[in-house]
């Protein structure tokens, strides 16, 4: 699955944000077989700091279940 070990690692806004870039970007570089670079890390960080975003834990431990 695409992006799996990165919504392992953060599956909301709010913890996309508190993700060092580096971590991110190494995640994405990872899952997407070298099509998504430090660009494109940026970007996302960037939205997820501005999103308003669901931040339940409930939505959480579902997105993680449905990806295992």
């Amino acid at each position: 699955m695409l992006l799996k070990s990165f919504f392992q690692q953060a599956c909301t806004a709010k913890e996309v944000s508190e993700l060092h870039l580096k971590k991110i970007t190494n995640l994405l570089h990872q899952d997407s077989s070298d099509r998504l670079k430090k660009e494109k890390t940026e970007s996302l960080i960037q939205t997820a700091s501005s999103s308003v975003g669901i931040h339940e834990l409930s939505l959480k431990f579902e997105i993680k279940q449905s990806i295992d």
